[in-house]
């Protein structure tokens, strides 16, 4: 998440490709529900007491650690993350702590697990499937045929049970119905969190121009204690 800002500070990040380029990176933990559960904002290398540290577990990895550090153990708790964070040490750290994972990963990080290449898979159609796994540490890297090819991992959901999706094919001229295996029904069910918070802050979007930090931020704490607020009131059930 990037909280919007044009002042001076060490903590400000440049994101060419974000809609709000200029700010805070914050990261967030948050539920299928669009409610944060922890946050930490984001120092970046130029931080005087970060500027020689080493990440064990990549970037991605340590904040993916972090921001569970105040999960408990042994409830079942299930992380979602994209490619940023996801690699498989980080897999084998959370599940010391019972803490199970599913996420997209990026193909330079599979290099212990065999499968299929793009191509192969392209050639036998929409909706073909690859899966290896890897039995001493419980992992299933799954990778799958769509529009495009999505790779994925897991230490608690695989291929089975196998499930539809509608899709357009363009060629037909019609929707079809493509297999799709459980981990990609899994992730695209709670993994929308964050999007609907990014959507919902942005209804409440403040001015930027601010040029003391501790106002932006106190800025953003409140908008995101009255969404949460907000959203905890609207998911109560009422008698």
């Amino acid at each position: 998440m990037m909280v919007a800002f044009k002042g001076r500070s060490y903590l400000r990040q440049y994101m060419p490709k974000k809609p709000t380029r200029y700010g805070f990176k914050v990261w967030v933990r948050v539920a299928a529900s669009g409610i944060v559960h922890d946050f930490d904002i984001y120092s970046g290398s130029r931080a005087p007491d970060l500027a020689k540290q080493k990440h064990k577990f990549g970037l991605g990895g340590d904040v993916v650690l972090q921001l569970c550090s105040t999960l408990p153990s042994g409830k079942n708790f299930k992380i979602f993350a994209d490619n940023f964070f996801t690699n498989l040490p980080l897999l084998i750290k959370l599940e010391e702590r019972d803490l199970w994972f599913a996420g997209t990963l990026r193909r330079d990080r599979v290099k212990t697990l065999t499968l299929k290449t793009d191509k192969d898979l392209k050639s036998e159609g929409r909706g073909s499937v690859d899966y290896k796994t890897d039995v001493e540490n419980g992992i299933m890297a799954v990778k799958w045929c769509d529009k495009n090819i999505v790779l994925m991992v897991s230490t608690y959901v695989g291929v089975h049970p196998l499930d539809t999706a509608r899709r357009w094919d363009r060629a037909a001229k019609k929707h079809v119905d493509v297999d799709r295996p459980a981990i990609i029904k899994e992730y695209n069910k709670f993994m929308g969190g964050i999007d609907l918070m990014d959507s919902l802050l942005f209804l409440y979007k403040m001015p930027s121009e601010a040029s003391v930090g501790t106002c932006t931020f106190g800025t953003i704490c409140f908008r995101l204690h009255v969404l949460m607020l907000g959203l905890h009131i609207h998911a109560t059930p009422t008698n």
